[in-house]
C-alpha cells in the first residue's frame, strides 16, 4: 500500500493569519484609498479583528474583503453567513474579477518580500512540532504533499525560511486554479494508493466525505488551526472523520 500524506498549510502547519491581514490592509487600502491614509499598515486592533473572523476565510484574496468588512463593522455572523455576497458585491462595485484580486494580493505580498523578508516571515508562526514532524517525515522518505488555497511561492519562501527541503513540485497551491477534491483525485490514481488528508476546514472535509470519487480517502481535522468551537464539536461526531490532537498529529507524522 502507498501511503500519501495530503496536508494543507494555513491552519495545520502555520498560523499566517496576522500577515493575512496586514497584506489584504495593504491590498484593500489600494482599492478602497479612503479606508487608510497612504503608507500607513493595519492597526493592531484591526489585526486582532482579523484573527476572530479568519475561520471564515477560504482564499486568500477574500481577506480584502472582510477588511472592509471590518472597518465597517460587520457582525461576526456577516463574515459566517454572508461572505461569499460580500466579496461578490465588492468584485461588482470594484468592476473587478476574482483573479484580479489575487493578483493584487500576490502582488502585495510579492513587495513585502522584496522590501522586507525579516518582518514578513516574522508574520507568521509554525504550530509547535510540525516542522521537525515534516523533517522527520522527509529523511523517511514519507510521501507528502500540500494541498492549499495559498500561492506556492510563499510556502516555498516560509518553508525555506525553516531550511526544510520540502519538494517544490509537491506544493500543489492557488496557482494551479484545481480544487483540492480534484487534486486528491489525481493522487488516488497511485496503484494502491491510501491517502490520509488532514485540513483545518471541515466544510472542506465534509464537502471531499460526500464525493463518491473520494471515499477512499483517509479524513483528518485539524482543530488547533482556525476552526471554531462548534466545528470541533460537529467534527467529534462525524463517523468518518478523525479528529487529531496537535501532539497525536505530529507524532503521526514522524512514527
Amino acid at each position: 500500500m502507498n501511503e500519501l500524506f495530503a496536508l494543507d498549510f494555513d491552519g495545520v502547519i502555520c498560523n499566517s493569519a496576522d500577515e493575512t491581514a496586514v497584506s489584504a490592509w495593504r491590498a484593500a487600502s489600494q482599492l478602497w484609498p479612503e479606508l487608510a491614509q497612504a503608507g500607513s499598515d493595519a492597526p493592531d486592533e484591526i489585526v486582532e479583528q482579523f484573527r476572530a473572523v479568519r475561520p471564515y476565510l477560504e482564499t486568500g484574496f477574500q481577506a480584502i474583503v472582510m477588511i472592509r468588512m471590518l472597518l465597517h463593522q460587520a457582525p461576526l455572523s456577516a463574515f459566517r453567513d454572508e461572505l461569499h455576497t460580500h466579496v461578490e458585491q465588492a468584485l461588482h462595485d470594484l468592476n473587478k474579477s476574482k483573479d484580479e484580486l489575487i493578483a493584487l494580493f500576490g502582488a502585495v505580498r510579492d513587495e513585502w518580500l522584496r522590501k522586507d523578508l525579516p518582518s514578513w516571515l516574522d508574520r507568521h508562526s509554525f504550530y509547535p512540532g510540525v516542522i521537525t514532524a515534516l523533517r522527520c517525515a522527509l529523511q523517511q522518505q514519507k510521501r507528502l504533499y500540500i494541498l492549499t488555497t495559498k500561492q506556492e511561492r510563499f510556502v516555498a519562501a516560509l518553508f525555506a525560511s525553516q531550511h526544510l527541503p520540502f519538494p517544490a513540485d509537491l506544493i500543489w497551491g492557488l496557482d494551479r486554479k484545481v480544487k483540492k477534491e480534484v487534486l486528491l483525485q489525481e493522487l488516488l490514481k497511485e496503484k494502491d494508493a491510501r491517502v490520509h488528508f488532514v485540513e483545518d476546514r471541515l466544510d472542506t472535509l465534509i464537502r471531499v466525505h460526500a464525493n463518491p470519487t473520494l471515499q477512499a480517502v483517509k479524513l483528518y481535522f485539524a482543530p488547533w488551526g482556525y476552526a471554531t468551537r462548534a466545528e470541533c464539536t460537529q467534527a467529534e461526531k462525524h463517523p468518518d472523520i478523525h479528529c487529531f490532537s496537535l501532539e497525536h498529529f505530529t507524532s503521526w507524522l514522524k512514527e
